[in-house]
């Protein structure tokens, strides 16, 4: 009796352990492995200088400083259509309207304006109008020295790739990797001069 008895725990224990194992593997075919969250890429930012911080009239000289929306523009040499040099223009804040920006413009007479914006960027557009003379257009130190900005539409600058469309007033579009952005002319009027970057 003793032993029939023994025989029956023995054999309900390993039902027990046949149960048990069959649930386990059950169970583990119905586990999903853990869904990895999605990375988030990283939003572009985007900088604007549209000279909201600056006041009509003023004048800037070579060398000198503008800061608007937090960014510095360094006021440079403008090279003529003959390769000589000037560092005789000026940049004036004018309430004209004629490049079809935001607001102000700043017109460039005989004068280069580097734009200390956070690079690299990868996109650089703003609005201008072109009234006479050259202009230059320096990307990532490479110089063009031309009679209308058109003249560069569909080429590429210092690696980068330019549109222009329209004329007066016009938008330059700037694309690629950016890391240096100066331009600048004889009678030429810009604004809105925006930068956009990858974000973090």
């Amino acid at each position: 009796m003793k032993f029939q008895t023994y025989s029956g725990v023995i054999r309900l224990f390993l039902i027990f352990v046949v149960v048990a194992a069959s649930m386990a593997v059950l169970g583990g075919c119905d586990k999903k492995d853990p869904v990895e969250p999605e990375e988030t890429p990283p939003v572009p930012v985007t900088t604007c200088v549209a000279w909201t911080d600056q006041t009509t009239s003023d004048r800037h000289y070579v060398p000198g400083t503008i800061v608007d929306n937090g960014v510095s523009i360094f006021t440079e040499k403008f090279y003529w259509s003959n390769g000589d040099s000037t560092t005789g223009g000026f940049a004036e804040v004018q309430n004209q309207q004629v490049a079809g920006g935001s607001g102000l413009d700043v017109f460039c007479n005989n004068i280069n304006l580097n734009f200390d914006f956070t690079f690299p960027c990868t996109r650089i557009t703003l609005k201008f109008n072109d009234g006479g003379g050259n202009e230059n257009l320096r990307i990532n130190g490479q110089l063009a020295n031309v009679t209308s900005l058109s003249a560069l539409h569909n080429t590429t600058l210092g690696g980068a790739n330019i549109t222009v469309l329209g004329g007066n007033p016009g938008t330059l579009t700037v694309m690629g990797r950016i890391t240096n952005f100066r331009i600048g002319g004889q009678e030429f009027s810009i604004d809105d001069i925006c930068s956009t970057r990858s974000g973090s």
